[in-house]
């Protein structure tokens, strides 16, 4: 077994697992085989009915980084995500969905970036791939979606960086391209709901972070291997008015909107 120790890790890696056994296993690669060592690998298992799991632990017998989260039944990603975060003890945080995989430096230089940066935030780039022909429309939509603001963002209150998602229309909802302050998301995913969510998780997730965070940086590298025309991702083109469609159908906007009353926006 591959023993390492680390008091408080430089990333933790916090790894969203349901019915992937087909990928698991080179999204794990990706992650132990990173060139920055110091981080702690947080697989959440929501009840998986395929060989997810096992594999997990397999992994886990031979690295003593890489942590087990077994939900007792299916949450959903929010809650799944939820799992994680509760017993995530790094520096800062970054979030991989099972069916991906990261690019060997992603930890390296997201958390070196972040470092030089001093920001709350940073967002990096992505690759997004199908192995299969007839996903290019939706690929090409994927990309627009994921456009980011190059340049750095510091604001003076709580809010800013939602704010600024809104009146300059440019941050997008995605949650695993960009790497998080551990306090920012602690404190995030604590105002998040305690129950479980259909839609519009990442929407939840990232607009919470955005009003706890008051700096954002970037880089252009290509860090995340994003895979579509598997799971949730086989859909057609991602826009935020589709993303805020599904979220008034699933109680997320309402959810929202209350909360963002409460804190006075």
């Amino acid at each position: 077994m591959r023993e390492i120790q680390y008091e408080k890790p430089k990333v933790s890696v916090i790894i969203r697992a349901y019915n992937v056994e087909g990928y698991i296993f080179e999204c794990l690669k990706s992650v132990y085989n990173q060139t920055l060592e110091d981080i702690e690998i947080i697989v959440c298992d929501d009840w998986s009915t395929d060989g997810t799991l096992d594999i997990a632990k397999s992994v886990a017998e031979k690295d003593s980084r890489v942590k087990i989260v077994e939900n007792c039944k299916n949450q959903g990603t929010l809650l799944n995500r939820k799992s994680g975060v509760d017993v995530a003890t790094g520096e800062y945080i970054m979030f991989l969905d099972g069916d991906d995989y990261y690019s060997t430096d992603a930890c390296e230089k997201a958390y070196n970036a972040i470092k030089e940066q001093n920001t709350d935030i940073l967002q990096f780039g992505t690759n997004v791939f199908a192995e299969k022909d007839g996903f290019e429309d939706f690929i090409k939509g994927v990309k627009e979606y994921l456009k980011y603001p190059e340049e750095k963002i510091i604001v003076p209150v709580n809010g800013g960086l939602l704010s600024y998602k809104y009146v300059k229309e440019k941050m997008n909802f995605n949650l695993v391209t960009k790497i998080y302050k551990s306090d920012i998301v602690h404190i995030a995913f604590e105002e998040c709901p305690k129950e479980r969510m259909n839609m519009g998780e990442d929407l939840l997730q990232v607009y919470l972070l955005l009003f706890f965070s008051m700096s954002y940086g970037f880089i252009s590298d290509l860090l995340y291997n994003y895979r579509v025309g598997v799971g949730i991702s086989a859909g057609k083109k991602i826009t935020d008015q589709k993303l805020e469609a599904l979220a008034k159908s699933y109680n997320v906007y309402t959810y929202l909107r209350d909360w963002t009353e409460k804190q006075g926006g």
